[in-house]
């Protein structure tokens, strides 16, 4: 996470530099101090998000690439989450490569960011729950066995 001083370090700078361009087009411009910490939370918050995103998607498309090497994924889930993963990436690296239109490239890739974030999410979620729950309590709650089942028989 940044550090407090970096903001202050930029707040200032661009307050030296003032008037900026276009700055007396945009009437709602007005500098402000960030002298509170949660101001410095406020500006931190959005940053985060974005880092997740790219965090988890790097994630799982490092787990395509051993899914890929083993020649198999220990599930679909997990599968269809390395694949979109290794797609981004992928994509990511060869317009980088060409060098243009870097920005359009990532609009279009949100669908393929959203797969890997759902199913990585999905397959974390099975391998993290379905272990943990006890199958007897789901047969107990079944309607089968419900009070009402047993008053009408």
């Amino acid at each position: 996470m940044p550090h407090h001083s970096l903001f202050r370090t930029t707040h200032d700078y661009i307050a030296a530099h003032r008037p900026l361009p276009f700055e007396t087009d945009v009437q709602n411009l007005i500098p402000t101090p960030i002298d509170d910490h949660r101001d410095t939370l406020a500006l931190q918050a959005p940053q985060l998000l974005p880092m997740l995103i790219g965090g988890w998607v790097s994630a799982f498309s490092l787990l395509g690439l051993v899914f890929a090497w083993q020649g198999r994924s220990p599930s679909p889930l997990a599968g269809i989450a390395g694949l979109s993963g290794l797609t981004v990436q992928g994509v990511l690296v060869l317009t980088a490569l060409v060098g243009v239109g870097i920005p359009r490239y990532i609009a279009v890739l949100w669908p393929a960011m959203m797969m890997t974030l759902l199913f990585g999410a999905g397959w974390l979620w099975n391998l993290w729950l379905v272990p943990r729950l006890d199958n007897s309590q789901w047969r107990q709650a079944s309607p089968a066995n419900s009070r009402d089942a047993a008053e009408s028989s």
